[in-house]
């Protein structure tokens, strides 16, 4: 789709939209309302939500990375620059991966519901947001966030059975992959007739994974910035707890086939996933880090040159990956077991989503802390921030071929 087409479909088509039908400002949700699920298995809200089923998760062991190579001097200039207390703790809290929790997934019923947003915003019956279940919230900072709207055009009937595939940032391929993908296995666990899915199609991956799980495509209404659906009934889960679990890893293995085709063969490859496309973290010096990489016998690869199966092929036939931190290692969940996995990043970025996807998909995985440089931003109570990244060629060689030995 161009950017132009884009620029239709998601800013002019809404607009045109109210100014044709009119908006309602009696439709625009008043209030929060949240479910409890973490005491019973079965619960009946008052009024929100018609029934609700917790399914348990078994949690992954908690595993801080094998090895921390680079430089921990960085740290210290993190906290000159703001870390806070609370921040240096949360800071080594992740990488150390040292709050692992239990996990549940939970399914709810809402009767006569409505959903907005591609990201999936549910309002229920009584106008309120139905919060845990929605993907976005009135304080969401997202493009169109229609909580935060005077008015709303008159939402479009489904009927039937509509469960929703969507959820925080579904536009970005690790939140859609590691927290999308599996509710669709928890959806039909469930054994409930679906008569439609409510699923964002705006990305490639996106269509493929429609493809890959079977689902039927005269069931698909594409969930867009401007959707304004309400159906008989709406299924939704929620995830509390842990955000990677190995049954959530297995789930998305089984909707690729992963246990099929891709199994042939032993795993022999090594794989440098390049971030020069990006926007940030991207390896300053990376044409000398390639070369060094190179000698060492490995493929270099750009994930946007790749389409979706082309990449877990890659992943599933890899022996050891080296990558800067980012969301093209949600494909690490289609490795095989054993695999070695080598992040690179620096302190502003130190996060343990991918140490704590290695531990369910049973990885050997090391972190390697390099030069932050050209900051964009960080917060110093959660030591979230952004950069890009300078490796020491030498000192990240050394570190490499002691995993090759």
């Amino acid at each position: 789709m161009s950017q132009l087409s884009r620029l239709w479909k998601n800013r002019v088509e809404p607009l045109l939209d109210r100014m044709l039908r009119g908006g309602n400002p009696l439709l625009i949700p008043r209030g929060v309302v949240s479910l409890d699920a973490t005491r019973h298995s079965l619960i009946e809200s008052e009024d929100a939500v018609d029934s609700a089923v917790q399914h348990l998760l078994a949690a992954a062991p908690p595993r801080c990375p094998q090895t921390i190579t680079g430089n921990l001097r960085y740290l210290d200039q993190l906290i000159a620059e703001g870390l806070t207390t609370a921040g240096v703790d949360r800071w080594w809290q992740e990488v150390l991966c040292s709050d692992e929790t239990s996990s549940s997934a939970l399914i709810a019923s809402i009767n006569g519901g409505r959903v907005l947003h591609r990201d999936g915003a549910i309002i229920d019956q009584n106008n309120r947001l139905v919060a845990g279940f929605s993907g976005l919230d009135f304080n969401s900072e997202v493009p169109g966030n229609p909580l935060k709207r005077k008015q709303l055009s008159s939402p479009q009937y489904v009927p039937g059975t509509l469960a929703l595939l969507t959820g925080f940032a579904s536009h970005n391929y690790y939140h859609w992959l590691i927290d999308i993908v599996p509710k669709f296995a928890e959806l039909q666990a469930m054994g409930l007739p679906i008569d439609h899915y409510f699923i964002p199609q705006d990305h490639a991956f996106q269509r493929e994974t429609v493809r890959a799980l079977g689902i039927d495509p005269k069931k698909i209404i594409a969930a867009q910035r401007s959707s304004h659906i309400t159906s008989d009934r709406i299924l939704a889960v929620a995830w509390q707890g842990q955000s990677v679990t190995p049954s959530r890893v297995q789930s998305i293995q089984n909707g690729f086939s992963c246990n099929h085709a891709t199994n042939a063969e032993s795993p022999s490859t090594k794989i440098y996933v390049s971030r020069k496309r990006s926007r940030v973290r991207r390896i300053e010096n990376e044409p000398a880090l390639i070369e060094m990489l190179r000698s060492h016998d490995f493929k270099i690869l750009t994930m946007e040159d790749l389409t979706m199966l082309d990449q877990i092929s890659a992943f599933r036939s890899a022996e050891i990956i080296v990558a800067p931190h980012g969301a093209g290692l949600a494909n690490l969940c289609f490795c095989r077991p054993g695999t070695k996995i080598l992040e690179i990043t620096t302190p502003y970025r130190v996060l343990s989503l991918f140490t704590r996807l290695a531990n369910a998909a049973e990885l050997e995985f090391h972190l390697h802390l390099a030069k932050p440089v050209g900051k964009r931003w960080l917060h110093g109570d959660t030591a979230v921030g952004d950069s890009n990244i300078l490796v020491d060629i030498g000192d990240f060689e050394r570190t490499l071929v002691r995993l090759l030995d």
